[in-house]
């Protein structure tokens, strides 16, 4: 009877811990699902929370439906070319006075505000987007379309260093030229050679003209004289480099 008693002790004792570690199990579960499901209710709450500001967005941004903007340059010169002073940009939206002008340098963040439609830009730029857009004053989430301009100044004349070396091979004078400031770029070179100390005025049979930035020069004479020429349209003064090639 002990033997038997001892026994059963035993097996609700085991009873009793099964029953604990399934409860345990149980628990952890339920655990684990609960925080599942706050999850699921706070990514939810952020996807809706996108949802709305993204729908929030679009019925701010009706872009369109004031038509199309216009952006010209009060000096005439089309977008993408060469500009030698400053510049005006005038942004129109049929004339319209109701409007409120805005430009940056983003077609995505077109959010500097104008007092007027125009806009002045003194500095050299080599190549810059200029977008606006026009919006109205009394609901400016109605708005144009987004209008660009590609913006190129170049104010400053072309300026270039010149050496004049010996070519080993030919004896001949070799004339190498290095742009020094140009925002635009060189173009090309003009030169002429002659015996004068001060420049002339020479006829367009003796000028000859440069695409690259070395000549070899054989012709007489004891100067040469040269002119840059910048992407933009603009030239440089004669320059006098002293050459001192004799007739043989």
């Amino acid at each position: 009877m002990k033997k038997l008693k001892k026994l059963n002790n035993k097996g609700f004792a085991v009873s009793v811990i099964l029953y604990t570690a399934v409860t345990l199990v149980i628990l952890i579960l339920l655990l684990i699902l609960s925080i599942l499901s706050t999850n699921t209710k706070v990514n939810d709450t952020i996807v809706d929370n996108i949802k709305e500001k993204v729908s929030s967005f679009e019925e701010q941004t009706q872009v369109g439906e004031l038509g199309n903007l216009t952006i010209t340059a009060e000096d005439n010169i089309a977008s993408g070319q060469w500009h030698t002073n400053d510049v005006i940009l005038s942004f129109s939206l049929d004339n319209r006075t109701d409007v409120t002008y805005y430009y940056g340098f983003n077609a995505y963040l077109v959010t500097n505000e104008l007092n007027e439609n125009t806009l002045t830009i003194k500095e050299n730029i080599k190549d810059k987007i200029y977008y606006a857009k026009a919006c109205q004053k009394d609901d400016p989430r109605i708005c144009s379309n987004i209008g660009a301009y590609l913006l190129k100044i170049d104010k400053d004349d072309p300026e270039f260093e010149v050496e004049v070396e010996v070519d080993n091979v030919t004896a001949f004078k070799q004339i190498k030229i290095t742009s020094t400031s140009s925002v635009s770029g060189i173009s090309h070179y003009q030169y002429y050679i002659t015996d004068a100390e001060e420049p002339i005025d020479p006829s367009p049979s003796e000028i000859s003209t440069l695409e690259g930035n070395t000549a070899y020069i054989t012709t007489p004479g004891n100067y040469i004289y040269i002119k840059a020429y910048d992407q933009a349209g603009k030239a440089s003064n004669w320059k006098q480099i002293n050459l001192n090639i004799t007739a043989s």
